[in-house]
């Protein structure tokens, strides 16, 4: 809510100053929370903007309602060429002057993603009220339909989905992070993928909630597939950007089976490049530390050899878990999200200017990637014995 009492502080407060920066009254502004870019018909741009009612905010329930029924925010959406266009046409529907400066997040939907964005972000990025640390999003469906979801917990949706970022839940990605990596040699963008999911299991409509459950991986600034919330864990753990979470391990039959599982506490991973006139290869050294909170299998972990096996089995899943996601990105979707070719030309800067950078797209899904893993557990919560021994 530390948003939207800002939202609500501002709103009171700027009456209370001079006119001096400015003849816009503060209740002629139409703040923008979040925005919706999807493709529309006949090669149009649909834009969709989720503006915030100021009446409604400050009594704002647990359903995404205020008191009185009204919701916190409204949705109008235009249909055109470009986003400027765009932004003038759903200016001429509103009797206030629409205000970017709060943007709490940018959702791009699948098809306009795969033809391209950099037209989009061209606006975003260049306009004076939008920030560059705006998070971006990618919707598999149309990116409209999840500023639509009346929001549980919080006032705004953009708020639902600021918090799941802090804690997490997906990839953080601003968009200065993305135009950075779309316009680098060696390197490819990603972001968050954000799609509505039920709070209940038989999927009432009415408790829908954004989610953050992967990634879109672009070549250039095109959209090129998308890899699921384990292989998207795995690119921020190549990437040293794992924020938090858990890992859980199937021990196999021939060891008792059972599941262990152990929150991650310390990650990190180091690339390591040989290049030569000839080849290239990739090592990957990583890193973790982890501290076990279940543990249905056969091993008592008072026992240093059960210990040691429990950590080489973390480390082979590690491993495993990591080899998905290289291969999803490297043979499946030839983008090197991971800046790959970024350490060649940092270790290597002559050989990459001279021989790989002009191919690198060519070279990169038959580059020879080796990856290693070391796990630490640094402890095993009150109890190092299964409960499931005693039965």
């Amino acid at each position: 809510m530390k948003s939207v009492r800002m939202l609500i502080l501002i709103i009171v407060m700027l009456p209370l100053l001079t006119s001096c920066w400015g003849r816009t009254e503060v209740s002629d502004i139409a703040i923008v929370t979040a925005i919706a870019v999807d493709k529309g018909e006949n090669e149009n741009i649909l834009l969709s903007l989720q503006i915030a009612v100021p009446k409604n905010l400050g009594s704002q329930g647990s359903s995404g309602l205020s008191s009185g029924g009204s919701e916190a925010t409204i949705v109008v959406s235009e249909e055109g060429r470009d986003i400027m266009q765009l932004y003038r046409q759903i200016q001429m529907k509103l009797s206030r002057e629409i205000f970017f400066a709060h943007i709490g997040v940018i959702i791009v939907g699948e098809e306009l993603a795969m033809e391209g964005v950099s037209s989009i972000f061209d606006f975003f990025s260049r306009y004076r009220e939008p920030q560059l640390n705006i998070p971006i999003l990618f919707a598999k469906g149309k990116a409209s339909e999840i500023l639509n979801i009346t929001p549980q917990l919080e006032t705004l949706t953009s708020e639902e989905v600021r918090k799941q970022e802090r804690r997490g839940a997906g990839l953080e990605v601003k968009l200065r992070d993305f135009l950075t990596r779309m316009l680098a040699v060696g390197e490819e963008p990603f972001a968050s993928h954000i799609s509505s999911e039920t709070l209940e299991k038989e999927g009432d409509a009415s408790k829908m909630v954004p989610s953050l459950n992967g990634a879109a991986i672009f070549r250039g600034d095109k959209l090129v597939g998308w890899m699921d919330a384990k292989e998207s864990r795995g690119l921020l753990w190549m990437r040293n950007e794992f924020i938090a979470g858990v890992i859980s391990l199937k021990v196999p039959d021939d060891e008792g089976g059972g599941n262990i599982g152990a929150e991650i506490r310390e990650i990190t991973s180091k690339i390591k490049p040989t290049v030569s006139k000839e080849r290239v290869k990739i090592k990957v050294d990583t890193y973790g530390e982890i501290e076990i909170f279940d543990n249905s299998s056969a091993f008592n972990l008072n026992d240093p050899k059960a210990i040691e096996k429990v950590k080489k089995l973390f480390e082979d899943d590690v491993k495993e878990r990591l080899k998905l996601t290289v291969n999803k990105a490297q043979k499946e979707l030839n983008s090197d999200v991971f800046g790959f070719g970024q350490a060649v030309y940092r270790t290597h800067p002559k050989l990459w200017n001279e021989i790989y950078k002009s191919k690198w797209a060519e070279v990169y899904p038959d580059i020879e990637i080796e990856i290693n893993a070391e796990i630490k557990i640094s402890g095993s919560g009150f109890s190092n014995q299964s409960i499931t021994l005693f039965n």
